[in-house]
C-alpha cells in the first residue's frame, strides 16, 4: 500500500488509484480512519456514510480489474 501521510489531494489520491498503487478501497478506508481520529476534535460531519463510501470503493476496484 502506498504512503498516505500526509494525505494527498483528491486529484492526487485520484491517480494513485488510477496507477494501482493504491486500491479505492485502502484509500477510503484510510480516510474513513483519519475521520473517526479527528471527529471528537472538529465535528466535521453530520452524517457519514461508510459502508456507502466502502461498497463504491469495492465497485471502483472491480471496474479497474
Amino acid at each position: 500500500m502506498a504512503d498516505l501521510s500526509p494525505m494527498p489531494s483528491a486529484v492526487e489520491a485520484a491517480e494513485l488509484v488510477r496507477r494501482g498503487e493504491v486500491s479505492a478501497r485502502e484509500l477510503v478506508s484510510t480516510c474513513l480512519e483519519r475521520v473517526e481520529a479527528e471527529q471528537a476534535r472538529l465535528n466535521a460531519f453530520v452524517h457519514l456514510d461508510a459502508e456507502g463510501a466502502l461498497a463504491a470503493a469495492d465497485r471502483v476496484d472491480a471496474a479497474r480489474r
